[in-house]
């Protein structure tokens, strides 16, 4: 409806849609990050009442991208929706100052119409195939890094950032994009709520023990980039690797190879990097295993994953945290999540239309 794309939308380039979007989606990421991180550097509010706003900025960021999701698809709308996220962020970075916290709204209402849109349009660059949608995703560890640095800098610039968010806007507009949206049509999968649920219940749990684990050495500049990296990697290698040698053996493989890196050796750099990168690389899998089993509807495949990843955190922010930690409960989390995810895989395949 709003995304006009030439009858010729076939000539795309998946390179250059990867490119853009993914450059995309480490701007957008970082320049929530140096907003949040520049008010605790400019020391004008409270402390309670950031971490009120830290939360705020997450619920909204992660907790409406389902909701968006259903109204890009109805609208096929994907790059008008991530076009308009760059839009909110530019009004963010001009009114966090002066309004902390419609800044912070703002900013969570872009990151998640972002997310929606270039994630929709990341599903369809190769129908069925987790490698796009991992390079998509990967960028935006590294962009949260990076905003957190800037933020945190004598060199902060509003006009600099919003310099670049007009770029993007500019770059996506110009970028020929794939038909993300085709004849709508229900395709009947059995067990359709049991097999989404499996992979919701794998990511949150991921999302559960990412957040627990604790690399006490991250405090080091230079060990927190590679650990950075090592994540993003993970995301981007997942679904190429994943798409070549098969889902199920690679993701399921490696969520379970994590689990003794992360569970013993994460007061280690090298095996608590390498665990990182394995805990990574499913991530990919799960978010188009979801998108095959809701065809046509990508935005809301892209968005109800984020839901989950909320939902999996929210222990985190209870007394019980510490429990998390615990290398037993590690171990049992991942050994269910990746229990979880192998069935849900299995489910799919079964149902020959997906």
């Amino acid at each position: 409806m709003f995304d006009h794309v030439p009858a010729e939308d076939e000539s795309f380039s998946k390179v250059n849609v990867l490119s853009v979007f993914g450059f995309t989606h480490a701007v957008v990421d970082a320049v929530c990050a140096a907003i949040l991180y520049r008010l605790y550097v400019l020391d004008i509010l409270d402390l309670g009442y950031l971490l009120k706003l830290f939360l705020i900025y997450n619920v909204i960021a992660f907790g409406t991208q389902f909701i968006f999701g259903l109204f890009v698809d109805k609208f096929h709308a994907p790059k008008f929706t991530a076009i308009v996220s760059c839009i909110f962020l530019i009004a963010a970075v001009l009114l966090f100052v002066a309004n902390p916290l419609f800044a912070i709204v703002l900013a969570g209402l872009g990151n998640s119409l972002f997310h929606v849109g270039g994630g929709a349009i990341s599903l369809k660059i190769s129908p069925k195939k987790a490698g796009p949608p991992g390079i998509f995703v990967a960028p935006g560890a590294l962009g949260l890094l990076v905003g957190v640095l800037y933020g945190k800098s004598l060199f902060f610039t509003p006009v600099v950032i919003i310099l670049v968010l007009v770029l993007c806007i500019f770059m996506m507009y110009f970028t020929r994009i794939p038909k993300v949206y085709g004849e709508n049509k229900n395709i009947k999968v059995d067990w359709l709520f049991l097999l989404v649920f499996m992979l919701l219940f794998s990511v949150s749990v991921r999302s559960l023990i990412g957040m627990a684990i604790i690399f006490p050495w991250k405090t080091n500049l230079l060990l927190l980039f590679f650990l950075t990296l090592g994540v993003s990697l993970g995301k981007a290698m997942g679904g190429i690797v994943s798409d070549r040698f098969g889902w199920q053996k690679i993701a399921v493989g490696c969520l379970l190879l994590s689990a003794p890196f992360l569970a013993f050796g994460s007061q280690f750099v090298f095996f608590g990097i390498l665990g990182a990168f394995l805990f990574q690389m499913t991530m990919p899998v799960t978010l188009v295993a979801i998108s095959r089993a809701l065809p046509n509807r990508p935005g809301f495949a892209f968005g109800i994953p984020c839901l989950a990843l909320i939902i999996g955190a929210l222990p985190i922010f209870t007394s019980y945290k510490i429990y998390f930690s615990n290398y037993l409960v590690v171990l049992l989390f991942i050994f269910a999540s990746a229990i979880m995810l192998w069935w849900g895989l299995r489910l799919l395949f079964l149902n020959k239309d997906v």
